[in-house]
């Protein structure tokens, strides 16, 4: 009973290191993007379905978030406006897409207008972009006037 106890405690013991290394690493990220970008980190959570990392900057007018789900990260830029967005905002997104995929900032900056663009001509006002390993969403929201991005790899 004794051995069956250890055993069952190292295990445990093991789930809780994986878990924590793997929240390290996007934690890392988060501050990658912080550090780089100037952003400011608002909070973190850890939910059943994954890791929630919230962030703030300026040129992003709702907000960041990175997201990690089933271990595949995110990153959601959200503004208050469906404008189109500045070329600093997109310079911006494209490099915190560069963070989470390791693909070039300028292969996801091109994905990001071609996005934006396909999601203006949708009746429904949504797009999705996927090349050369990532995938950009864009979600214009008309009567909100809001606008949405996600990055991810495919």
């Amino acid at each position: 009973m004794a051995s069956l106890r250890t055993v069952l405690l190292a295990t445990l013991c093991l789930v809780a290191l994986y878990a924590n290394a793997a929240a390290d690493q996007w934690d890392d990220v988060a501050r990658k993007f912080v550090d780089q970008e100037q952003a400011h980190l608002i909070r973190r959570t850890t939910e059943a379905s994954g890791v929630v990392i919230e962030l703030k900057h300026p040129l992003i007018t709702k907000g960041v978030v990175l997201v990690v789900t089933d271990g595949r990260p995110g990153f959601s830029f959200e503004f208050k406006s469906a404008a189109l967005p500045s070329d600093p905002a997109f310079a911006l997104m494209s490099r915190g897409g560069s963070l989470v995929t390791g693909k070039e900032a300028t292969a996801i900056l091109k994905a990001l207008r071609e996005s934006y663009q396909a999601a203006l001509k949708d009746k429904n006002g949504m797009s999705i972009v996927s090349s050369d390993g990532i995938s950009v969403s864009c979600i214009i929201i008309p009567g909100d006037g809001e606008l949405s991005f996600l990055l991810a790899t495919n």
